[in-house]
């Protein structure tokens, strides 16, 4: 609901271009392995909090699945989204994150795209998002990449 909002008030012409960002944690997997379950929650836990200190009150953070997260900003200008992006990555990955057992380092890959006036909903800039995520990847992981 919140992201066909914000498409909406975007098309009306109410908000500038809200950016939609993707990101998830690099290497999860060997996290929970090392850590437990358990270790593996409170990294999740503690990935969210990061991430919440490092973009404004007014930003919304979904869970998107798995260790998969959704950022919706919607007041960001095509020219600071590299460096906002930028910022939450380097957040994330700042200081290790203790889980209870032992100390695991945490990285985050990160894509991100704007709403478009030609997108048929808010899926099209999802899509996009998707394609950066999955190329900061590609490019090694700890990074965010902005759809052009």
């Amino acid at each position: 609901k919140t992201l066909s909002a914000a498409f909406s008030a975007f098309q009306r012409g109410e908000r500038q271009s809200p950016m939609v960002t993707l990101f998830d944690i690099d290497n999860f997997k060997n996290i929970n392995d090392a850590c437990g379950h358990s270790g593996g929650d409170e990294v999740l836990k503690q990935t969210v909090g990061r991430v919440e200190n490092a973009v404004r009150m007014s930003d919304r953070l979904f869970r998107w699945g798995g260790d998969e997260f959704l950022l919706l900003l919607e007041r960001v200008a095509p020219d600071k989204a590299a460096a906002v992006t930028d910022n939450v990555v380097r957040a994330v990955a700042a200081e290790p994150f203790f889980t209870g057992k032992r100390d695991a380092s945490v990285t985050l890959s990160m894509g991100a795209a704007f709403f478009r006036p030609g997108d048929q909903g808010y899926e099209d800039a999802l899509r996009r998002a998707d394609e950066a995520l999955y190329r900061a990847k590609k490019k090694g992981r700890n990074r965010a990449e902005v759809s052009s």
